[in-house]
């Protein structure tokens, strides 16, 4: 993970390349960091980097900016969106990753 800033509009940038692999690793400390981290950075620009994010729905857990969940989502919180997306089992995963693309996700 790293972070720069924007010299011209001081807004921080945040980029997690292929950040699943290293809270599959690691604790769920991590992932908490990390989801803190955007939360203490609201004008941040994110950028989520993986080639596999939706072939496992928790390696989302971290991905708060993507607004699949929360505020303005039909979701609470990312339990009530893995627990929706896990009862359309494989063809749920496919479509969601449909959609990401389809979006510009």
């Amino acid at each position: 993970m790293c972070v720069y800033f924007n010299t011209r509009a001081y807004a921080p940038r945040c980029v997690f390349p292929v950040l699943h692999y290293f809270l599959l690793q690691a604790s769920s400390k991590v992932a908490a960091a990390v989801v803190a981290l955007q939360r203490q950075l609201p004008l941040a620009r994110v950028l989520y980097a993986s080639a596999t994010g939706v072939s496992d729905i928790s390696n989302l857990v971290y991905a708060d900016r993507l607004g699949l969940w929360g505020a303005g989502s039909p979701f609470r919180d990312f339990s009530a969106f893995d627990a929706f997306v896990a009862k359309r089992g494989l063809g749920g995963l496919e479509m969601l990753a449909m959609e990401m693309k389809s979006s510009g996700m």
